[in-house]
């Protein structure tokens, strides 16, 4: 898909995405990446959320401009979606249940209902996954070697980003399964002993531990961005939780703890799904969008800013 296919979802004034911007990473000189984020026209932007700095809309990482603006617009798009349907019809995509966008995923019309499927059961299984690290501890890491052009990215921050591997079983439908699925926790500790975190969860261990690794390093640059920005008070709870883990060593060991437990645990069964849906709406027909939720799972805005949920 090129950008021009989705150009009648951009207009400054009515939306539903208002602007796009791109970036080279991690310089104009050593050009390995692009980064590409779409935001939001106001009318469709969460206004319980109070964010700084981080963005409610879609980013998109490649090696290509294009690909990386593409896969912005059909994130931003997803969140749409997300604020269409918690707006006008919030009892059908399961909002009592969880009221934020876990489990939501977007694709091109023309990628087919499988994996779009996949996507919004990955999403879902890995906030299923951060939640049962943190409270439960059996999660079974394994570390692994980050991939080199994620770490070139950190090279602005004092510090080493580390990644963490478990392997969790498939419990979608039989016609859907692709073996086992990869959750990686990417997590970049500062030279002050805070921590930041990034996760994903996929089919392909590789890219799961690179898309991991890129929203490490997405938060390790907000939290920067937030020092000193608002008081806590005023923040969105997921920025509480990044300026309270990056700039808290107590906090930072806490995570080393929990990351030790995790390495000599028995690993949990992943949980059944409870609920998934293809959404139809004005995205259509060149972009669906479907929800997944699973059983034992919690929302984001669950807790307080001690949580290493972001």
């Amino acid at each position: 898909m090129s950008t021009t296919e989705l150009l009648r979802f951009i207009s400054p004034r009515s939306g539903p995405i208002v602007a796009i911007t791109s970036a080279p990473y991690p310089s104009s000189w050593r050009r390995r990446l692009w980064y590409s984020t779409a935001k939001l026209h106001p009318r469709w932007q969460d206004p319980t959320r109070k964010c700084g700095v981080l963005l409610f809309g879609g980013g998109g990482w490649s090696t290509d401009k294009e690909e990386s603006q593409c896969k912005a617009v059909t994130e931003a798009i997803e969140r749409w979606a997300f604020r269409y349907y918690a707006i006008s019809h919030p009892e059908e995509i399961g909002f009592e249940s969880d009221p934020t966008t876990n489990g939501f995923a977007a694709l091109p019309a023309a990628m087919g209902s499988r994996p779009l499927i996949r996507h919004a059961y990955h999403e879902a299984l890995e906030r299923w996954a951060l939640n049962r690290f943190w409270d439960e501890g059996n999660i079974s890491f394994n570390e692994v070697t980050p991939p080199q052009d994620a770490v070139s990215l950190f090279g602005q921050f004092k510090g080493r980003v580390s990644c963490y591997v478990a392997a969790l079983q498939d419990q979608s439908p039989k016609a859907l399964r692709a073996g086992t699925i990869s959750f990686c926790l990417a997590i970049f500790t500062n030279d002050a002993g805070g921590v930041v975190p990034g996760s994903a969860c996929g089919d392909d261990l590789a890219a799961t531990t690179m898309r991991a690794s890129l929203e490490a390093y997405i938060h390790a640059r907000a939290a920067a961005n937030l020092k000193g920005k608002a008081p806590l008070r005023q923040l969105d709870i997921t920025e509480q939780r990044l300026l309270h883990f990056s700039t808290s060593a107590l906090a930072g060991a806490s995570v080393k703890e929990r990351l030790l437990l995790s390495r000599t645990s028995v690993p949990r069964p992943t949980p059944p799904i409870m609920f998934s849906k293809h959404l139809p709406g004005p995205w259509e027909p060149e972009i669906r969008v479907h929800r997944v939720l699973v059983a034992d799972s919690k929302p984001i805005t669950c807790g307080g800013i001690d949580r290493f949920i972001i």
